[in-house]
């Protein structure tokens, strides 16, 4: 063999190479470009995921700034239901009746 055959045979093979470097690149292009086009989707859909949780957070935010708007008003019926009740001394049946239907009434939040 011939010094130029040789030189030859070598362009070739970094030819061949060059090309084989191109294609390996190119595929892997494509492969990360099909991987960048998935995690998009897939913030898109976590930024509605995340956009709706904020929206409950808000929403429950707001249910309990208007529970300590009311909460006194919510306090106060729980102490006029459990408030002690005056009990007569005397036992007579309609006096006792009355007693019990003051109680139920009290009980029951029936204002009279």
């Amino acid at each position: 063999m011939n010094y130029v055959s040789i030189v030859k045979s070598i362009n070739i093979t970094i030819i061949a190479l060059c090309l084989i470097t191109i294609l390996i690149m190119v595929i892997e292009y494509a492969n990360l470009k099909s991987k960048l086009t998935h995690q998009e989707l897939q913030n898109i859909s976590l930024n509605k995921a995340l956009d709706n949780q904020n929206k409950a957070i808000q929403k429950l935010y707001i249910d309990i700034e208007t529970y300590k708007a009311k909460k006194p008003e919510i306090k106060e019926k729980i102490i006029y239901k459990y408030k002690s009740l005056p009990v007569s001394n005397n036992n007579s049946c309609v006096e006792i009746l009355d007693s019990i239907k003051l109680k139920v009434k009290t009980w029951y939040g029936v204002q009279e």
